[in-house]
C-alpha cells in the first residue's frame, strides 16, 4: 500500500488518463470526480470552445470576488469542486482529460502495475527501511525508483507529441 501511494502521487502516464465531463451546477461550481488526481487540460464545451487556465482558489476569489456568472476563463480546485473565474454558468460542461487514481491493487492488478511493474518494485524497496532497518542498498533503490519513475513519465510526454511536426505556435 505504501508503494502504491508513492506511485500514485508521482506517476502521470497514459494509463491514468480519463475523460472529464463535469456539469456546472446552480452555484457555479462543478463536482470533481472521486478518482481525480490532476488535470491534464480542460475547456468549456461551448461555441466556440474555450480553454480553461488553471489558477489557485485564492487567485479566483481575488480576481472574481462577486462570484457572478459569466464567461469561464479560469478554474481552480476547491475541496470537492472545480470553481471558475468568472463563476460558472449553470448547465455548461467542463471537459478535458484528467489523471485518475488507479484501482487499488488490493482488489485487482491495475493497468499501471501491468505497464510499469518496475516503478512499483522500486517504490516498495525505497520505502522498506521501517521494516528491515537501515540497509546499505536503500540509496540504490531510491535512485532506481527515481530513474524508472522519470523514464515512465518521460516516455508518456514523448508519446504525447509523437507523430507531430515540430512547430512554433504563437501565444
Amino acid at each position: 500500500k505504501i508503494a502504491e501511494n508513492k506511485v500514485t502521487k508521482s506517476l502521470r502516464v497514459a494509463e491514468m488518463e480519463t475523460s472529464l465531463a463535469a456539469t456546472i451546477n446552480s452555484v457555479g461550481g462543478a463536482s470533481i470526480p472521486a478518482n481525480y488526481l490532476d488535470t491534464q487540460f480542460a475547456y468549456i464545451n461551448s461555441s466556440p470552445v474555450r480553454k480553461l487556465i488553471r489558477k489557485t482558489p485564492e487567485w479566483i476569489y481575488e480576481n472574481y470576488p462577486n462570484r457572478e456568472a459569466g464567461t469561464e476563463k479560469f478554474f481552480a480546485r476547491e475541496g470537492g469542486y472545480f470553481i471558475f473565474g468568472a463563476a460558472g454558468t449553470e448547465g455548461r460542461i467542463m471537459k478535458g482529460i484528467y489523471y485518475a487514481k488507479p484501482t487499488a491493487m488490493a482488489s485487482t492488478i491495475n493497468a499501471l502495475f501491468t505497464a510499469y511493474p518496475e516503478v512499483y518494485l522500486f517504490a516498495a524497496l525505497s520505502e522498506c527501511e521501517p521494516f528491515i532497518g537501515r540497509d546499505q542498498r536503500l540509496p540504490l533503490w531510491q535512485a532506481k525508483y527515481q530513474e524508472v519513475l522519470e523514464n515512465a513519465n518521460s516516455q508518456h510526454k514523448d508519446e504525447m507529441f509523437s507523430g507531430s511536426d515540430l512547430t512554433v505556435t504563437p501565444g
